[in-house]
């Protein structure tokens, strides 16, 4: 049996030692969701696969994936031979103690992580230990106005190092910043010097956003007259200077913030819409946690429209059922987001009692590992799923990988409620029959502009999310629980809610609440000026194109509260003003969001390129003239140049290197 396997089992082990069945499958626990009993089954050479529904792995994992989910991938030296390492580098604590070092090997070129055993022994992985900035206690030790550089690779901070400069970098290389590296950054003044890739440029965009809360000055700085691929030790080795690189350092703006706009009002819930269920909650959950009430309004909607479910809707153009996909949004990590949907995750937890826990109607999830995984909740009939995703940016980054590239349509078809869903497995196809869906989930602002991306915003995707902005309450030391006579009383309540539905679902239509014409009319009032700003050439008006959708899945709820059949005008009055609080929330949260704009930025290159009377302009001229970065380049310069509306040169200098010229043709 591999070492890997055999380490792999000693960690996943749980009580009991794992023993293999008569096909050599192991039944241990699995490292992709919180596992207290054995669900995962790995061989040693098939892999493995969990069978908890909604787990990244129900759908097979290899093993190479769960060595490296554990921190045990390793490095084998051939043949038993000995490591070709050509340098290594140390990680160390803010003390100067050792953590692990990254090893430069020969042959091929390739970098690898190890650490020591308590006999001194070097262990070609990273389990259990703590992951640092390199260069720590010099960084910690710099003057507290020095600026810090942050660079792609070990070797660039000790070349910064021999030019006076203080320096850092991630184990791992671009990609892989997390966000906790930013503690060591705080209150300081910071520059990111990218590689000249596109896999450069992303670095530094993440890096800039989850840098933005912490620091006092960002600055991006694209050197100069490097060559495709080259780093800042390419730009000294060229000729660069201590002194240019100062000179760019000032001359380049900080980056713009992503905070939020501090010019606008952050918006608040209003009063109006705390009546019924609402209100008795809102006394419930308030004093319990630092949350923004906002952030409990909409926990109690997600609770409440799953506690109903499929029992009722209104129909306005389709038919609306009270599910909702929502993101809460905050400045900062102490937000309390998920404290908030605790709250409300408890309501709806003691509504659902289940007989048989091996096809229950109800589950919160998590998290999601692929769409075959979402449907299989939701397979068999009137399934019932609330997806709970901490961290808004986690759930957009799992769908966007290849492996996993249906998410986001499933996820989207799946909001519409529709009759049913399918989806093929390589062992069987899933068929959801009227499945309902809702998805809670939060971040911070700058996260938020990490996550989403113009094809999610203008795709339609993010539209149907309501992003609700909220800010914490004073300090509370001591939250107090929840009262129980208070919470017994509404867990009744919502369940006489859902009882007069399941009776009313049929008797009437199958559980459609009407719309009388009183009630017609007033949203008509309001809709005419909603159509007017839906209609604008705007990223605000694209997302808040789908706010009269939440508006009467809001006032389905308020009318269901009373026992009532139809959507009277107080109940839509009230969804009114609950929906202009969202559309305000929306508007507030992107009203800096950076969407690159590809037309105006297509533009801005004609216009540039007509102006300039000497010729050919280098691409190192156009992108600092334009603000434009390589990705920029790669991704607009060369769709114009396929259609003929640029052309291109490439000169050779003496020294080999190349630099890219465009001209009008």
């Amino acid at each position: 049996m591999p070492a890997d396997f055999n380490a792999i089992l000693s960690q996943l082990a749980g009580k009991k030692k794992p023993r293999p069945d008569s096909k050599g499958n192991y039944l241990v626990l699995c490292p992709f969701h919180d596992d207290h009993s054995p669900s995962l089954s790995i061989h040693p050479e098939k892999g493995g696969k969990c069978f908890s529904a909604g787990c990244e792995a129900s759908e097979g994992v290899p093993l190479a994936k769960l060595a490296d989910k554990l921190g045990l991938s390793s490095v084998s030296s051939p043949a038993g031979g000995k490591m070709d390492i050509e340098t290594t580098y140390d990680y160390q604590d803010a003390d100067g103690s050792l953590l692990f070092q990254v090893v430069r090997l020969r042959n091929p070129k390739r970098f690898s992580q190890r650490r020591l055993d308590s006999k001194g022994k070097w262990i070609w992985n990273l389990r259990d230990v703590k992951r640092v900035l390199y260069n720590l206690p010099k960084l910690l030790a710099a003057p507290p106005d020095d600026w810090i550089f942050v660079v792609e690779g070990e070797k660039d901070v000790h070349v910064l190092e021999r030019e006076g400069f203080t320096s850092t970098t991630n184990p791992g290389g671009s990609g892989k910043w997390r966000p906790e590296y930013g503690e060591a950054l705080r209150g300081r003044r910071v520059v990111i010097l990218p590689d000249n890739d596109t896999a450069g440029d992303e670095h530094a965009r993440q890096v800039s956003i989850m840098l933005n809360e912490t620091t006092t000055k960002l600055r991006i700085i694209r050197l100069p007259d490097l060559p495709q691929k080259g780093d800042v030790s390419d730009w000294f080795n060229d000729g660069g200077t201590a002194e240019k690189l100062n000179e760019l350092v000032m001359a380049q703006p900080s980056e713009v913030s992503v905070q939020g706009p501090e010019d606008l009002p952050s918006p608040q819930v209003p009063e109006k819409v705390w009546v019924g269920l609402f209100a008795n909650y809102r006394d419930l959950v308030a004093n319990t946690t630092e949350a923004p009430d906002a952030y409990h309004f909409v926990s109690f909607a997600v609770a409440f429209g799953a506690a109903l479910a499929r029992r009722v809707y209104v129909y306005h153009a389709r038919k609306l059922y009270p599910n909702f996909y929502t993101c809460l949004v905050g400045r900062t990590g102490v937000s309390r987001k998920d404290t908030a949907w605790s709250r409300g995750r408890d309501i709806v937890e003691r509504l659902y009692t289940e007989v048989d826990p091996t096809n229950p109607v109800f589950q919160i999830i998590p998290g999601i590992g692929s769409a075959e995984a979402l449907v299989d909740a939701l397979g068999g009939e009137r399934k019932i799923v609330i997806l709970s995703e901490s961290e808004f940016l986690s759930l957009l980054s799992k769908a966007k990988q290849e492996t996993v590239s249906n998410l986001i349509p499933k996820l989207t078809a799946l909001f519409d409620c529709p009759p049913d869903e399918s989806i093929k497995t390589r062992q069987k196809t899933v068929i959801a029959k009227e499945p309902f869906l809702s998805v809670i989930s939060g971040t911070t602002m700058a996260w938020l502009q990490l996550a989403l991306s113009e094809k999610d915003i203008y795709g339609g995707f993010a539209n149907r999310f309501m992003f609700v902005y909220g800010e914490p309450k004073a300090p509370l030391a001591f939250p107090p629980k929840m009262d129980k006579e208070k919470l017994d009383a509404l867990v009744s309540h919502v369940n006489d809610v859902r009882e007069w539905a399941d009776s009313f679902r049929k008797l009437n239509s199958e559980g459609e609440i009407r719309v009388p014409p009183d009630t017609q009319r007033l949203f008509a009032e309001f809709y005419n000026d909603y159509y007017r700003r839906c209609a604008q050439d705007s990223l605000g008006a694209t997302l808040i194109v789908r706010v009269q959708g939440f508006i009467w899945k809001l006032a389905l709820l308020y009318a269901a509260m009373e026992f009532s059949d139809e959507v009277l005008p107080e109940h839509l009055e009230v969804a009114l003003a609950a929906g202009e609080f969202l559309e305000r929330s929306i508007l507030y949260i992107f009203n800096e969001f950076n969407i690159d704009k590809t037309r105006a930025k297509e533009a801005e290159i004609l216009s540039y390129l007509k102006r300039s009377t000497d010729g050919p302009v280098s691409q190192r001229d156009l992108y600092r003239a334009l603000h434009l970065s390589a990705t920029d380049i790669d991704r607009i310069i060369q769709s114009m140049v396929r259609f003929g509306v640029i052309v291109t040169t490439e000169i050779h200098n003496p020294r080999g290197r190349s630099t890219v010229y465009y001209e009008l043709p």
